[in-house]
């Protein structure tokens, strides 16, 4: 199941980027059935497989994936994990080089010198006067295209922001663009 994180602005120059809230609901009320069901079809103690289908909905209603991208301090956070358990991580904007949307190929090796064609092409193809045919090929041979967007570091490293496919692309162009903009550096194309 794909979940697509969702860009709010809690308030001004304060970008948030995560699980939408619908998600974290439709799992505690998932739970909740399974917890019903369970006590409705017997004795109550069901079996350990239902316990642990009920255990898995509910630390998946528990789970955070959050990225918040501050003016006020500066910086872009990463909290991710169990809510009670998440771990955070932060990148001062002195340290982001540039946000950069890469695309590739299910199944290809993504940053190798061959993969730049790839990419290039698949980005191309979301400009609306492309032509999709070199696209419309590699679907029917199974080859499914991913937009990937990254925070480059000063530093070399990366930081994988979030992944989509090919449908998701203007979504994710939107969310690149906003966090670029709020952080006053470049979006790159790889």
């Amino acid at each position: 199941m794909e979940i697509t994180l969702v860009l709010r602005e809690k308030t001004p120059g304060r970008l948030v980027y995560a699980i939408p809230l619908w998600y974290r609901l439709v799992m505690a009320l998932i739970s909740a059935i399974l917890v019903a069901a369970i006590y409705v079809s017997g004795d109550g103690k069901g079996s350990v497989v239902s316990w642990i289908i009920v255990g898995i909905a509910a630390l998946a209603a528990l789970y955070e994936e959050t990225w918040v991208l501050d003016k006020a301090t500066a910086s872009l956070s990463h909290r991710f994990g169990l809510v009670f358990l998440a771990r955070t991580v932060s990148l001062p904007f002195d340290r982001i080089q540039s946000f950069r949307l890469r695309a590739f190929y299910k199944g290809s090796n993504p940053g190798t010198p061959a993969s730049a064609g790839e990419s290039a092409a698949i980005l191309s193809s979301l400009n609306v006067d492309s032509d999709l045919s070199d696209l419309k090929g590699r679907n029917r041979k199974r080859r499914k295209a991913y937009i990937t967007l990254i925070c480059d570091d000063r530093e070399g490293g990366g930081l994988v922001i979030n992944t989509l496919p090919l449908r998701g692309a203007a979504g994710l162009k939107t969310v690149a663009a906003r966090f670029a903009q709020e952080a006053g550096v470049a979006l790159l194309d790889d």
